[in-house]
């Protein structure tokens, strides 16, 4: 994890868009501090010295299945 959190920076330089999985059963508490800081810190980067092009960040909720009522934690 320490190195992927080095390198975070560098590779998100290099994209527009972030496409990050949360699973469904536990939306909010699997949010990781570091992750969310970065990605501000890239959204804000990106979108004031980039080449114009908006930084997008995509939220896909998985094992939807498994939760009975969509949208309540289980």
């Amino acid at each position: 994890m320490a190195s992927f959190a080095r390198t975070l920076p560098q590779l998100l330089m290099k994209t527009h868009v972030v496409l990050e999985a949360r699973d469904s059963r536990l939306p909010l508490t699997s949010i990781n501090p570091a992750f969310e800081t970065a990605l501000e810190k890239w959204r804000i980067e990106k979108n004031q010295f980039g080449d114009g092009m908006v930084a997008q960040r995509i939220i896909v909720h998985t094992k939807k299945d498994l939760v009975s009522e969509w949208g309540q934690e289980v």
